[in-house]
């Protein structure tokens, strides 16, 4: 992670501004710059770890030749950490025409995609003193989601909300918010979620749900219509039967 940091880069950070991500949220979120080729191998053969380390890691891959590769080139980088903190894998956004668009580290030891959230090391102590917790879709929108106040905010990496995600939530907070994007592909994450926590809800686990407009994002809504407008939402969010209702009849006649 310091390594990436140490490389953050004048593309790198334009890209940022031009997603209103200043200087002070960069640091704060140790965001990085991966570069390319690899420098990474040898900064970290430096520090005597060994390549099968490197790999166990995810941060090295090996070719078919036997030759190795970086995982991410070219990214800005995202430090996921685990509840206590610790650096467990990273998340990687492609700064130029590379795909996919985002990349997240392989699995390992340390870290399993169905069980990790991010932001859940700043989200958990905000959790559990609000009784709440916002579900989001990506790394930036939980940033925007911090830093207009809702430090309550986790997202899922990459993949659908998991059976075990639920579990974890709903042991920090008797209540999830699903604050999902307001397209097509973020009304199908909602039902596949509905689907999945319907047999688990009890009085004691609760899940609701909001409508984003316009098929906007957290980030686009916090900066088209401020933190205002998103807590009256939140306040006003539907609960899992209304949401189940309004799926199957909008658009309907």
């Amino acid at each position: 992670n310091q390594f990436f940091t140490n490389h953050m880069n004048n593309p790198a950070r334009n890209y940022l501004s031009s997603r209103k991500i200043p200087e002070n949220i960069i640091e704060k979120y140790s965001i990085g710059f991966t570069g390319s080729g690899k420098d990474l191998q040898k900064y970290l053969e430096e520090k005597n770890i060994p390549l099968p380390m490197m790999y166990d890691a995810g941060l090295i891959g090996k070719n078919d030749d036997g030759g190795t590769y970086p995982i991410f080139r070219n990214r800005i980088t995202f430090p996921i950490k685990n509840i206590y903190g610790k650096v467990i894998a990273f998340g990687g956004r492609s700064l130029g025409d590379g795909m996919p668009k985002y990349l997240n580290s392989p699995e390992s030891l340390v870290f399993k995609k169905s069980e990790t959230l991010y932001g859940e090391d700043i989200a958990t102590g905000a959790a559990y003193q609000k009784k709440r917790i916002i579900i989001v879709e990506g790394y930036l929108d939980v940033i925007a989601m911090h830093n207009a106040g809702f430090a309550e905010t986790v997202a899922t990496l990459g993949t659908a909300v998991t059976k075990e995600h639920l579990t974890k939530l709903w042991r920090i907070s008797d209540e999830l918010i699903f604050c999902l994007d307001g397209d097509s592909a973020g009304q199908r994450a909602m039902k596949k979620a509905i689907i999945l926590l319907l047999p688990l809800l009890t009085n004691a686990r609760k899940a609701s749900f909001l409508i984003l407009p316009n098929g906007m994002d957290p980030d686009e809504l916090l900066d088209r219509l401020g933190k205002n407008h998103l807590a009256q939402m939140i306040e006003s969010r539907l609960p899992t039967s209304e949401m189940i209702w309004h799926l199957e009849t909008s658009g309907k006649k």
